[in-house]
């Protein structure tokens, strides 16, 4: 639990340091002009792009996380089998994701 709260701590100053970036150091505050000729929807905002890397960033980590703290007791049952005599088959997966 600490663990997870702790980088959930640094992720939201993360989140912070890239918004005060992109709206005050680049003062990127809003997008004028036409919209896209195709879609006929308003440009998005510049900073759309890094925030969404940060999120994709931020998902991949935790589910990372996720599975790393699964680790230690994955190795006491493999540890177990294999003192039993057991062969032990370990399967990594996720639900994968869209790229």
């Amino acid at each position: 639990k600490k663990m997870n709260d702790e980088a959930a701590a640094f992720w939201s100053e993360l989140l912070c340091a890239f918004n005060y970036a992109v709206h005050e150091v680049l003062n990127l505050k809003e997008v004028k002009g036409p919209p896209n000729p195709t879609t006929g929807k308003p440009k998005p905002h510049p900073s759309s792009r890094v925030i969404g890397h940060y999120w994709g960033c931020h998902q991949r980590f935790f589910r990372s996380l996720c599975m790393a703290m699964k680790v230690p007791e994955l190795v006491k049952m493999a540890k177990g089998a294999l003192a039993d005599n057991k062969c032990v088959v370990v399967g990594l997966q996720t639900t994968g994701e869209a790229r």
